[in-house]
């Protein structure tokens, strides 16, 4: 089982060699922004030295919340599915990396964390989480002076291939429910 994450977590975070390459070389202080289950989180961990650094990773989810690492790895040994909490708990095993269940607006706002600075700053596919345009806005507001760079990888609104259609339909999906909930046009709602 753990071979299998392992291989899954390689497998995942091969696809975000592109982000790793564009990173200065040896960060020592990452933020992550919507790190979901910890597969770019774990990616970004590898990057830090040995000798010292650290990686926040950011992400409001419940840890009760089933992860999408499970549609990908056998059930564990007791039958039931990895949880949020537990993928997460797991990667600390073998990274520097202290999750937090909060969003970033509370997490750089909280008094333990104001003088807290990062080199590089990513969120990667997690910026249409974000319920307002305005959000977005205060989110960066917040790290202005307190990271050297920061990174946004999302999907593109096109599929290029049919295992990549889901990727476009949710966000999609997503904005036209809202719109309906709500009564509004998209550009009314500011969704990104």
């Amino acid at each position: 089982m753990t071979i299998s994450i392992i291989l899954l977590l390689y497998l995942l975070t091969s696809t975000r060699c592109p982000l790793l390459k564009r990173l200065p070389e040896r960060p020592t202080r990452i933020l992550i922004i919507g790190c979901g289950q910890g597969t770019t989180t774990s990616a970004l961990a590898g990057l830090i030295p040995v000798d010292g650094g650290r990686v926040d990773a950011l992400d409001p989810t419940p840890h009760s919340h089933v992860c999408a690492l499970e549609q990908y790895v056998h059930r564990s040994s007791n039958g039931s599915p990895y949880t949020l909490g537990e993928a997460q708990t797991y990667l600390t095993w073998y990274h520097p990396i202290t999750f937090h269940q909060t969003d970033a607006i509370q997490f750089l706002a909280d008094d333990t964390n104001k003088d807290k600075e990062w080199e590089v700053v990513v969120l990667v596919h997690s910026v249409w989480y974000f319920d307002f345009v305005t959000t977005l806005r205060k989110t960066l507001e917040k790290l202005k002076g307190r990271m050297k760079r920061v990174f946004i990888a999302e999907h593109a609104l096109r599929a290029t291939s049919r295992e990549a259609q889901p990727h476009v339909l949710a966000p999609i999906s997503r904005a036209t429910l809202e719109v309906l909930r709500l009564g509004r046009t998209v550009e009314e709602a500011e969704w990104i």
